[in-house]
């Protein structure tokens, strides 16, 4: 018997799915049947939702689904340092070496 297949980008994002860094996953814990409504009144439309401007996340199904869930998702410049911690390290660490 075979395990069943992954679901896709979309499907788990249609699942409201919530990512978060290691370091503020003990801050946020969020159960699996939190609804949409109350995680939006839990926020307050108070937080924007920041991606990194990978390919899948510009995809007309994502970008469709965001805006159906009234996501606030601003422009972000196509190659932003301040999205990947990593990337500000290795910035220093060209500028040093």
């Amino acid at each position: 018997m075979g395990s069943a297949p992954r679901p896709n980008s979309n499907q788990q994002l249609q699942q409201d799915t919530v990512l978060l860094p290691p370091q503020l996953r003990s801050v946020f814990t969020l159960e699996k049947n939190l609804v949409q409504s109350a995680f939006h009144q839990i926020l307050e439309d108070e937080f924007t939702f920041q991606q990194d401007n990978n390919l899948k996340h510009k995809t007309r199904s994502t970008l469709e689904l965001l805006t159906k869930k009234t996501v606030n998702v601003p422009e972000w410049p196509s190659y932003s340092f301040d999205l990947n911690l990593l990337e500000n390290l290795w910035q220093d660490l060209k500028i040093v070496v």
